[in-house]
């Protein structure tokens, strides 16, 4: 057998293993196109996604969960929209397909505990009952959340709001945007901004690698925890006593409210290089 022929028939073997494997990707782009709705049946006091690169947008509403899909494939359509939830009240959406893109879009009731695993897409969710989200990359939103927010992610800006309970933010990189939380704070980034306002939080820990991390409270916190490898740090707060305790590898340090050693409120600062400024309104 020559080279033409031993090359001809690798590539036919191949092309053989990816349609046996149901390889979607190495057909180039999605050629079919859909879209379909369903209202669930009964309770769902739980929505889990599991998710590719497609979008996932979640909103409260009235009623039962109404589920919207829009779907990118090649050549099996993926299933049906489940009807009902599972025996444990749990809804569970799945790209269940190779190679496909779904979008989801779902109104839920405003009870409802969302749990979203992505791949890739932004993902938006809204004035549900608490949201844990674990996902590789793409753009997150959360807002108007009564109970805690979990947000775990590879890459991509986080920006979080107007949550009544604990928020833990852990990004590889990416910027993370809070504003409005009453809850304990927990926010870590190793390459991107940090940056928060009206923070009600009673306690905060902030955490970046590299950018600049700013921290401003409309209520005074009990304990705050800012630290940066590399960039600038800015607290501002309401002026009274905090025991303070900051200090910048290379840069200067400025302290603007009152620092009081017995005081219970502990301010704790640290840049590898960067300024720091801790100012009192």
């Amino acid at each position: 057998m020559g080279p033409r022929t031993t090359l001809a028939a690798s590539a036919a073997v191949a092309a053989l293993a990816a349609l046996a494997t149901g390889c979607a990707d190495d057909f180039g782009p999605a050629t079919n196109h859909a879209k379909d709705s369903a209202t669930v049946t009964g309770a769902a006091p739980v929505v889990d996604i599991h998710n590719g690169s497609g979008s996932v947008r979640i909103v409260a509403g009235a009623g039962p969960v109404k589920v919207h899909r829009t779907m990118d494939y090649h050549h099996t359509r993926p299933g049906p929209i489940p009807r009902t939830a599972g025996s444990d009240g749990t809804l569970r959406l799945a790209a269940d397909c190779d190679g496909c893109k779904i979008g989801y879009e779902l109104t839920v009731p405003p009870a409802t505990q969302v749990r979203v695993h992505g791949g890739s897409g932004r993902v938006d969710v809204s004035g549900v009952a608490q949201v844990r989200y674990d996902g590789g990359s793409g753009t997150v939103g959360v807002t108007r959340v009564t109970g805690p927010v979990q947000v775990r992610t590879g890459s991509g800006s986080v920006d979080v709001s107007h949550v009544g309970a604990a928020v833990t933010i852990r990004a590889a990189s990416g910027d993370i945007g809070l504003a409005d939380v009453g809850g304990a704070v927990v926010a870590v980034t190793s390459h991107g901004d940090l940056h928060a306002s009206g923070l009600r939080a009673p306690s905060v820990e902030g955490r970046i690698g590299s950018g600049s991390l700013k921290l401003d409270f409309a209520t005074a916190p009990q304990r705050v925890t800012a630290q940066s490898g590399s960039g600038n740090i800015e607290i501002r707060l309401p002026s009274q006593g905090y025991r303070i305790e900051a200090a910048a590898g290379s840069g200067s340090v400025h302290r603007r409210v009152p620092d009081s050693p017995a005081a219970t409120a502990l301010i704790s600062a640290h840049s590898g290089s960067g300024d720091i400024d801790i100012d009192g309104r």
